[in-house]
């Protein structure tokens, strides 16, 4: 349901959006693909921005990549080995995201912008926020 809200929200805004839902357990030719899809997308005429939306495991197998066991290609890498990626908007769904933010940190550079919501609320992703104000003045806080 918030997916689909986010294509309309995004939509009314004059942006063209390429949606892209991964099946559960996406084999490397099929995460692979959705990335050239989404490297294939226009950005909307007079605003430079083309947006991707991914809806599915950004990481498969997370905790087993947590601790070293699952090096198979993850959907984030296969999206930022295709398409650089400037913005992320991270919404974990009642998760603290570990996995999935150090896959994006590994794979995603430059990362510019990184919008965490939710970064209030206990055992979400509110320790990325921390994570990165603290390494050294790289990173800076808007509110």
């Amino acid at each position: 349901e918030s997916f689909a809200r986010a294509v309309e929200w995004l939509g009314e805004r004059g942006l063209e959006v390429v949606q892209l839902e991964l099946p559960k357990l996406a084999a490397e030719a099929q995460l692979r693909s959705a990335a050239q899809v989404a490297a294939s997308a226009k950005a909307t005429p007079g605003s430079g921005i083309a947006v991707v939306l991914l809806q599915g495991e950004p990481v498969e197998n997370a905790h087993e990549r947590l601790v070293g066991g699952d090096h198979r290609l993850s959907a984030v890498r296969a999206l930022c080995e295709q398409v650089p990626v400037d913005m992320l908007f991270l919404d974990p769904a009642g998760t603290a995201a570990e996995a999935e933010f150090l896959e994006i940190e590994a794979s995603c550079r430059p990362l510019r912008w990184i919008v965490v919501n939710n970064a209030n609320l206990p055992g979400h992703a509110g320790w990325v926020r921390e994570h990165l104000l603290g390494l050294g003045g790289e990173w800076a806080e808007v509110l």
